[in-house]
């Protein structure tokens, strides 16, 4: 089953690209991955390409730069949340051949892909790492409920009872991965 998102581990290092044709990027973190993985990032300070962070934390900015000097070449917002109307603001005002790169929770990452897809952004236009741990959900073609998977090889739905075999395809519309019934 191809995951959603690519799920990496804190000490791996540059593990994002910089795509040709890119006019700018907007990189979007929570706090976790910004203390975590901060080391794979040191490849946009050193490019010519606009670079804009964008952080989820409770911090305010001048503790952010004061932890992150690298971060104070670039602009740089804070935000408590990343559901809000600012980040939507700022996604929505970027130009042809930004793209956006997301890292942190798997919820904050479904989250800002989600209001990315409002302001317009395509898959293509869009990275997008987890850090930590994701749970796999199945979506039952029979009784259209969602449940989180277990690691077994089928699947019981636990509304109908009935077995299904996941298939790789990840549904964008359920949140999940389809179940089919198991014949």
């Amino acid at each position: 089953m191809t995951p959603l998102f690519e799920i990496i581990e804190a000490e791996e290092i540059n593990y994002f690209s910089i795509p040709s044709h890119t006019a700018k990027l907007l990189i979007v973190l929570d706090e976790a991955a910004l203390s975590e993985g901060f080391s794979s990032l040191q490849p946009f300070f050193s490019t010519d390409i606009r670079v804009h962070f964008i952080v989820q934390t409770k911090q305010k900015k001048k503790q952010i730069l004061s932890s992150y000097p690298e971060l104070s070449s670039h602009p740089l917002d804070c935000l408590v949340t990343v559901s809000s109307e600012r980040l939507l603001s700022i996604l929505r005002i970027q130009f042809i051949g930004t793209r956006l790169v997301v890292s942190g929770s798997s919820s904050f990452v479904k989250t800002v892909r989600s209001e990315a897809e409002t302001a317009g952004f395509s898959d293509e236009e869009m990275q997008l790492k987890v850090i930590g741990s994701q749970k796999d959900t199945v979506f039952c073609v029979k009784c259209y409920s969602r449940h989180d998977r277990n690691e077994k090889e089928f699947f019981v739905c636990p509304s109908c009872r009935t077995e299904l075999d996941v298939s790789s395809h990840y549904s964008k519309r359920h949140d999940a991965y389809l179940g089919y019934i198991r014949v």
